[in-house]
């Protein structure tokens, strides 16, 4: 939490959470007069004060779901905090955030065990997994090896038909002209070959 604030995050108080999930969720949905706004301007709206620095707010959450909308989207400069006490408990609150808003879309870990990101793909239904990245990099990022993202699939788990980015190539459309093959010219084999290094 202490690093949060050094990078010009401001704690907010029980109270002005409670100010804050008022002010972006009036009447359970999210206020289009407020997102995607600063934090300063978010602020004025929920009637508390911040430093003139403040880049972001940060609001501690301990419930998930319909009733803790803060637990979900917000499209606001706003970072929710849960303490989770293991990292199996870490692993369920994710599980259960994800499922009221986000499955299938990405999430990060940051981590120095491989076995722990590794628990995370096995677990967690996301197409991407970002480890020790920032939580936008699993869209965009130099140096990551991902295909720049136009928009994010989030495969069956999120209803989409992609688990993969968005590209220029999605759109790409071809024709194939195919004739009969002679049975000479058919290798029974190849429909297996492709199969070999798959693990069931």
């Amino acid at each position: 939490m202490n690093l949060l604030e050094a990078e010009n995050g401001y704690h907010c108080s029980e109270n002005e959470t409670i100010a804050i999930e008022q002010t972006l969720f009036p009447d359970g949905s999210l206020d289009r007069s407020v997102i995607a706004k600063s934090p300063s301007v978010i602020a004025d709206h929920a009637a508390i004060d911040i430093p003139d620095e403040t880049e972001f707010l940060i609001v501690e959450q301990t419930g998930i779901g319909k009733t803790n909308p803060l637990s979900g989207e917000k499209i606001a400069p706003i970072i929710t905090v849960y303490r989770a006490s293991t990292f199996r408990n870490a692993l369920e609150m994710t599980k259960q955030i994800l499922d009221y808003e986000g499955t299938g879309h990405s999430c990060t870990v940051h981590t120095r065990s491989h076995e722990r990101a590794g628990a995370m793909g096995h677990e967690i239904n996301v197409c991407r997994i970002g480890v020790n990245q920032q939580g936008f990099a699993v869209g965009m990022s130099a140096d990551n090896g991902l295909t720049a993202a136009y928009s994010l699939g989030a495969g069956p788990w999120g209803g989409n038909q992609l688990d993969q980015n968005l590209s220029f190539e999605d759109f790409l459309c071809t024709t194939q002209v195919t004739y009969p093959l002679d049975d000479s010219d058919i290798d029974p084999e190849s429909s297996i070959d492709s199969n070999d290094d798959i693990v069931e």
